[in-house]
């Protein structure tokens, strides 16, 4: 049996199908647009999220260097006072060894004595030690390096450094004593 269409019928499937294929298209392409925004919303999320994330670290990176600074900061300044107090004992030793034994030594004999008494104190965990230099560069005691007692390291101004011939602190590097034990 043959089945006869008329026109109306073709008419009416061929806009059945032409609605079906329109909206198949049309969602196609709505869902096509929808990922495109999507990958676009995701790259900038992701740019924002990253960004953020930088500042974020850089900030706390600062704050991490403003401490750190802070606390060397505070620690030099602890030192300068722990340096000049230390100063300030051995001064006290020498002046009283120079006053027990001036009546009866030499001037030369006076500088051993105070050396000698200087020269074994270590202290800062065994770090620090005393050295007293003239005021023309020469070494006087050298605790670590006795060999280079006598000879004329070279300071640039001392008077200049602390404004009085008898108290300054300059920045510098020694020799640290090495570790016994």
């Amino acid at each position: 049996m043959k089945i006869k269409y008329g026109i109306t019928k073709t008419f009416l499937y061929s806009m059945v199908i032409l609605a079906f294929i329109s909206v198949g298209l049309a969602g196609y392409s709505r869902i096509v647009n929808e990922y495109e925004r999507f990958k676009k919303e995701e790259i900038t999320l992701r740019e924002e999220y990253v960004n953020t994330r930088e500042n974020l670290i850089k900030n706390e990176t600062d704050k991490v260097i403003d401490y750190i600074e802070y606390k060397k900061s505070k620690a030099e300044t602890r030192l300068k006072q722990i340096i000049r107090s230390r100063t300030n004992e051995a001064y006290a030793v020498a002046i009283n060894l120079y006053n027990q034994h001036r009546a009866t030594k030499s001037l030369d004999e006076l500088k051993k004595i105070i050396i000698d008494a200087l020269r074994p104190i270590r202290y800062n965990n065994q770090r620090g030690y005393y050295f007293i230099t003239r005021l023309d560069g020469v070494e006087i005691l050298f605790a670590d390096r006795p060999e280079m007692e006598g000879l004329n390291i070279v300071v640039t101004d001392p008077v200049g450094i602390s404004g009085n011939r008898y108290d300054g602190q300059s920045r510098g590097s020694q020799t640290v004593p090495p570790e016994t034990g």
